[in-house]
This record gives C-alpha cells, sequence and structure tokens, in this order.
C-alpha cells in the first residue's frame, strides 16, 4: 500500500475504535529507510523497532518532544501527566524512562554481557568509537530500560547535525555488519543512546508508567488496574493476551480494549501480518 492508502487503513481503524479524527493530530505512516532496517542478528528485528531512535529525522522540526509507546500496551491513566512531567526548555535530560525492575537487568547485562557473553566486545567497540573515553565512566553496574515507553527530547536528538542519530547508526551497523555486541533490536541502542547524551543517562520515571509482564515476582501485586500503563513483554509471544495461553490473570485487563480491536480488524478486513 501507499502512504496515503496506509493513512486511511489506520484513520478507519482508529474511528472504528471510537477514535474519531477530532481526537488526532497528523496521522503519520514512515516509509522504510536504511538507517532503521537494518537487519540485527537477534531478536526484535523488525524496522519498526529503530524507529523511535530517528524520531527526530521523521518528524517535523517543531516538534521537541514525543512520547512513545509499544503496541503491546494498555494506557490506564491520562498520559496528559506523563508528558508534563519533563519539559524541552532549560531541560538537560535526552530520554526519559522506568527503570526496570529486575535486579540483573543491568546496563552490562542489556549490553551484551552475561547472556549474550559479548560484553568485552562491546568495551572494544567502545573504545573504538570513543577513544578518549573510559568504559567505566558509563556505570555498567546501572539498571537499564525497557524502550517501550519513552520521552524522547528531539532537540538534543537533532542537535550538532545529528550527531546522536549519527552514533545511533554506527552503533546498528557495527552490530549488524561486523559482530554481534548485544542481542534486543534496538533495546540496547536506546539505553546507549542515553549513556551518551548529554545528560549522560537517563531521566528515570515512575514504574507505574510502565509495569511490564514478568519483570518481577510480583505481578500479582503490580499488575492491576491502577497502574498508568501495563505492557505485555519478558515473557515472549506466549504472554502476549491475543497469542495463545488465555488462562493469564491479567487478560480481563485487556480483553475490554482488546477485543473491541480485534472485531474492527476483522471488520475492515485487514490483513494478518
Amino acid at each position: 500500500m501507499t502512504n496515503s492508502e496506509e493513512v486511511e487503513v489506520l484513520a478507519q481503524m482508529l474511528e472504528c475504535v471510537g477514535i474519531g479524527e477530532e481526537y488526532l493530530g497528523t496521522v503519520k505512516v514512515f516509509p522504510p529507510q536504511p538507517y532503521f532496517t537494518a537487519a540485527i542478528a537477534a531478536d526484535l528485528t523488525a524496522s519498526t523497532n529503530f524507529v523511535r531512535l530517528f524520531l527526530g529525522q521523521e518528524l517535523p522540526a517543531t516538534v521537541s518532544k514525543v512520547i512513545w509507546l509499544d503496541s503491546d500496551i494498555i494506557v490506564q491513566k491520562d498520559i496528559t501527566e506523563l508528558w508534563e512531567m519533563l519539559s524541552v526548555s532549560g531541560d538537560t535530560w535526552t530520554v526519559a524512562a522506568v527503570e526496570l525492575q529486575a535486579t540483573w537487568k543491568d546496563l552490562e547485562f542489556t549490553l551484551g554481557g552475561r547472556t549474550y557473553n559479548n560484553s568485552l566486545r562491546f568495551q572494544s567497540a567502545f573504545h573504538l568509537r570513543y577513544p578518549s573515553r573510559k568504559i567505566s565512566e558509563i556505570e555498567l553496574s546501572r539498571r537499564a530500560f525497557n524502550a517501550g515507553v519513552l520521552l524522547l527530547n528531539l532537540d538534543h536528538l537533532r542537535a550538532k547535525e545529528s550527531y546522536l542519530m549519527e552514533e545511533m547508526l554506527w552503533w546498528s551497523k557495527r552490530n549488524s555488519e561486523q559482530e554481534v555486541l548485544w542481542g534486543g533490536g534496538s533495546q540496547p541502542l536506546a539505553n546507549l543512546l542515553a549513556l551518551i547524551s548529554p545528560a549522560g543517562d537517563y531521566q528515570h520515571l515512575p514504574t507505574t508508567w510502565n509495569v511490564l509482564r514478568g519483570d518481577t515476582l510480583n505481578d500479582t501485586q503490580e499488575w492491576n488496574s491502577e497502574r498508568g500503563i501495563l505492557h505485555w513483554t519478558i515473557l515472549g509471544d506466549r504472554s502476549k493476551p491475543w497469542r495463545h495461553d488465555l488462562r493469564q490473570q491479567s487478560i480481563g485487563l485487556w480483553l475490554p480494549y482488546g477485543l473491541p480491536v480485534m472485531e474492527c480488524y476483522r471488520l475492515l478486513k485487514l490483513p494478518e501480518k
């Protein structure tokens, strides 16, 4: 389909689920770009996982801040509160996200350590790219974040001739074309973006704005209707409510939103993939 046809289908879908055009700004379909379609030798390789890292180029210069939301979430509270937490003017943050709760999900793990056993490769590539910096500066023992819910300062991404986005491109190509530094698609890149940004870290958001399914051992307490954003992740496709396992208790939180979407999908006769 062309971009205009995709926009029309999206508009029909939104209207079907009760979101009229009067509630929308500009619906934009992102055409494939070489900088976010690099094939990563890992999971989460779909090009849409990389769009968020290049929104500074894809969106108009008048847009200074964005909220990125993955598609496997439910927003249960007004995200105006989330939007207004951080202003762009006079602020030094580049990336804002929710810290992962599991104690072992630190930056070293995310950037190729432990599970993938590529920590030394990453550190070597870091020294190659930034010979004047020491790897110890970025404190790999700090907790990483999940990139499914992000606030991004686009002014920072565009600064100095889009320096930070060029860095994302370098690391993406390094991982896909020369050596495997990490798995997880764009998740490690998003964390790295925060580290090499002017802020040197990510701005921590309250945990209620990205409660991950499977992130802690206390899902029954954390996973409830009082949270701002619920996120089906970590456990793979089988944990998604629209997939295989209908026994999970959390499906009751998804049904009021998910069933109308599925019904509209069938009504509009959209392709399954």
